[in-house]
């Protein structure tokens, strides 16, 4: 059972009006999540649930204050329902705040460079689909000739 006091250098945000606490992950559970959360969430390839379950891992690593102005850690999905339900739009704010944490977490996601990580996969599955793909293609064109 996580408390506010067992956060890593947590750090207040707001969102729609509500304060949040993100806080850093954990080294092994940083890990999976941010290796989860991508391959997860590839739109056809992902699988829901998985991702699902890193949304509620990375989520227990946020606070939400409560009427009384206490913090309460989210872990669990009834927890992160009840502080976000009530917003105008719940999914979209559970959203924004599964993005500040990937940022916090993730210095890639810092000042804009997303896009140049981004760019840097891009390039590389470019590289290794060429790489796997031209021998695979002159086989291909060698047994057509031999036809």
């Amino acid at each position: 059972m996580k408390n506010y006091e067992s956060l890593l250098k947590p750090v207040e945000i707001e969102v729609e009006g509500k304060t949040f606490c993100i806080s850093r992950f954990t080294a092994t559970d940083g890990r999976e999540i941010v290796s989860n959360y991508f391959s997860s969430n590839v739109p056809k390839i992902g699988n829901y649930k998985v991702s699902k379950e890193t949304m509620l891992k990375l989520m227990s690593f946020v606070a939400a204050k409560n009427s009384e102005s206490n913090y309460v850690v989210l872990q669990n999905e009834t927890l992160v329902n009840s502080f976000l339900n009530d917003m105008q739009s719940p999914w979209e704010a559970l959203g924004k705040i599964e993005i500040e944490m990937l940022k916090y977490n993730c210095t890639f996601f810092q000042n804009g460079r997303i896009s140049t990580f981004l760019g840097d996969i891009a390039l590389i599955l470019q590289q290794k689909s060429s790489e796997i793909l031209t021998p695979l293609l002159e086989k291909l064109l060698q047994k057509g000739e031999q036809l």
